[in-house]
């Protein structure tokens, strides 16, 4: 029943520091909104074979919706980008 955002990251990645930390804000400040995070230190990895086979970089993010639906796939998402979209998501103007 919740929205759920699926962060891959790395930590070699630094924009992905950024939308870290924004969604750790979203989250403290939103109790329907889920966070969860996949590691992938390398593209040649399983998760990233299986769920990413052709992205061109990270930060990659995926937006479930109540029903468990994926409603966004962001890739080298920028921290605006996403920003904007969770807004419209949760309701938060």
């Amino acid at each position: 029943g919740k929205i759920v955002v699926i962060d891959f990251w790395a930590t070699w990645c630094k924009p992905c520091k950024h939308i870290e930390a924004l969604l750790h804000d979203y989250a403290r400040r939103h109790p329907k909104l889920a966070v969860r995070k996949v590691e992938v230190p390398a593209f040649t990895v399983e998760v990233a074979k299986e769920h990413l086979p052709n992205a061109r970089g990270l930060p990659i993010v995926w937006i479930l919706d109540e029903k468990g639906q994926v409603v966004d796939k962001l890739e080298v998402v920028k921290p605006e980008a996403l920003e904007s979209r969770l807004r419209l998501l949760l309701g938060d103007h």
